[in-house]
């Protein structure tokens, strides 16, 4: 069963952890010696430190998602294509919006509430962070599974899957695996 979660005042409290989590996982996925040299990176827009942050930012928002409502099923992120073929991808900075599909068994207007309070919670934990505020941190799209050809990848042009980010199996067997380790 889903835990009941005041969500203002609970996301106001979470979402400046969560922050400093995915500085934290940065800094040791780029081998920085704290957090806060991966916070100096995200600050100059560092591509490298803001690809790691914002997957495991994101990766945060589905554990998340997954603890407080059942019927969530996975979340995904949108990936970063060019506009043409000969083209670049764009390129990414700390203030624009996390791109994801929530997918769901079905939809419900508890976790459309969730989702405006969570983007109101990142973007205030980001601006008192970072200082500059963000209009938007988090746009998430809710498709329900009968609707999952949403997140496949197009036939004609070149758009690939969102990627995968986290799920309910791969969030149990992660559970399952680091209770099991620390009951050692």
């Amino acid at each position: 069963m889903a835990e009941v979660l005041s969500a203002p005042a609970e996301l106001t409290a979470t979402t400046p952890g969560m922050i400093d989590a995915a500085a934290a996982v940065t800094a040791r996925r780029m081998h920085l010696p704290t957090p806060e040299a991966a916070l100096e990176r995200l600050r100059v827009n560092d591509p490298t430190a803001l690809s790691y942050f914002r997957y495991e930012l994101a990766r945060q928002v589905g554990e998340l998602l997954l603890r407080y409502d059942r019927h969530v099923v996975a979340l995904y992120e949108e990936q970063e294509v060019p506009d043409g073929e000969e083209l670049a991808p764009p390129e990414i900075s700390l203030h624009d919006p996390l791109r994801v599909y929530v997918l769901v068994e079905h939809a419900t207007h508890a976790l459309d509430q969730l989702l405006a309070a969570l983007d109101d919670a990142l973007t205030e934990a980001l601006a008192a962070r970072f200082g500059r505020p963000a209009a938007r941190c988090l746009h998430a799209v809710v498709v329900e599974e009968a609707q999952a050809a949403l997140i496949r990848p197009r036939a004609r042009g070149y758009r690939p899957r969102p990627a995968l980010i986290l799920s309910r199996e791969t969030a149990s067997a992660t559970s399952a695996c680091s209770s099991g380790a620390t009951k050692s």
